[in-house]
This record gives C-alpha cells, sequence and structure tokens, in this order.
C-alpha cells in the first residue's frame, strides 16, 4: 500500500532533464480558460523550447510499456476558477499528489476571476490559505480576458524559465525567497 502512494506522487526526478526545454503541466477543470491559456503559452516566442501537458486531475495515468516515455515535468500550474467549487476541490486534492520539491519555487497558483467578486463560489480565504499552506506562487487574472491572459502567460514562462535554470545568477529557491508575502488585496491592485 505505502508503495502505490509513492507511484502516484508526481515527482521531478523520474526522468532526466533536457536541455534548453521545458515541459509544463497544466492542472485544472475544463472550461475555465485552460485551453486559450495553453495556446497562448504555445504562441509565445521564448528562448526555450515549451512542450505543455494538460491534465483534469492527478495522478497522472501509468505509463505502459508500449506509450511514449513521459517528459520530466518542469514546471506545474494549478488554475483555480474561484467561480466553480469543482475546480478548487480538484486542485485541493491534485496537490496532495505532487512532491514537495516542486513547492520550492516550481508551481504557481493562477486564480481567474479574482476580480469578479459577485461570481465567487469559493471562499477565497480557503484558496489563499491553501496557496500559502504549500508556500507557492499566486497569480490572479481572468483567463476569458485576453489582456490578462497574455499577463499571465508571461510571468508563468519567466517563473518556468527561472524554475528551469536557463536565467544566470537566479534560481527557484532565490525567487521564493525573495518573494514577499503580500495580502489578497495588494495582489488585486498590481
Amino acid at each position: 500500500m505505502p508503495g502505490e502512494v509513492l507511484d502516484e506522487v508526481l515527482s521531478r526526478y523520474q526522468e532526466l532533464p533536457t536541455r534548453s526545454h521545458a515541459t509544463i503541466l497544466v492542472v485544472s477543470i475544463k472550461g475555465i480558460g485552460m485551453e486559450d491559456f495553453v495556446e497562448a503559452m504555445l504562441q509565445m516566442d521564448t528562448s526555450y523550447s515549451t512542450q505543455i501537458r494538460t491534465t483534469t486531475s492527478l495522478p497522472l495515468p501509468k505509463q505502459t510499456d508500449s506509450s511514449e516515455p513521459r517528459p520530466r515535468i518542469d514546471y506545474i500550474v494549478f488554475i483555480v476558477d474561484l467561480s466553480n467549487q469543482q475546480s478548487f476541490k480538484m486542485i485541493e486534492e491534485a496537490v496532495k499528489l505532487v512532491d514537495v520539491d516542486y513547492f520550492l519555487g516550481r508551481c504557481c497558483f493562477i486564480l481567474s476571476k479574482a476580480k469578479q467578486e459577485h461570481l465567487h463560489s469559493v471562499d477565497l480565504n480557503e484558496v489563499t490559505d491553501l496557496v500559502e499552506a504549500y508556500d507557492s506562487t499566486m497569480f490572479c487574472g481572468d483567463l476569458t480576458n485576453e489582456e490578462e491572459r497574455m499577463n499571465l502567460v508571461e510571468k508563468v514562462l519567466h517563473h518556468a524559465e527561472i524554475a528551469c535554470g536557463f536565467c544566470n545568477d537566479v534560481n527557484s529557491l532565490l525567487l521564493s525567497t525573495t518573494r514577499q508575502s503580500f495580502t489578497f488585496e495588494e495582489i488585486m491592485t498590481t
């Protein structure tokens, strides 16, 4: 039984890293703008090649011998739609199946529709408590708004670039230790 749990945990060390290549896993339910977000990420010009994988739940399916080997996941994006309770519950369960190493600057949470308080069906304090419990970066924006979506894409790709070690003299641990703890209201105004 304990071996089965370890097999389900997503770890960076199951595969070797590749040079000038980042694989980003986006964890989200369907229908909240994930598809447009991923498309925007793929169209962004970066100094490294980017592969985006998406999933609607963790753990990832077991690999079979005949399937293409799964690449190393370098960065994880958890998307929570604040107007969808199911979105939060799925992310809440998914983070339990991710190796702690990802929470050292190799993942982020995107809160979609954060400014549209009248649509919220998720308690904002629960979400921010979850993000703080995993000491992770949180970005707010509306994935259905093109300008906000592109802003989120730029932030995520920059963090992924740092997490992969493509930025000289900056690493994900340095980034996470210098990150200030802002209140949700301060994040909303930036």
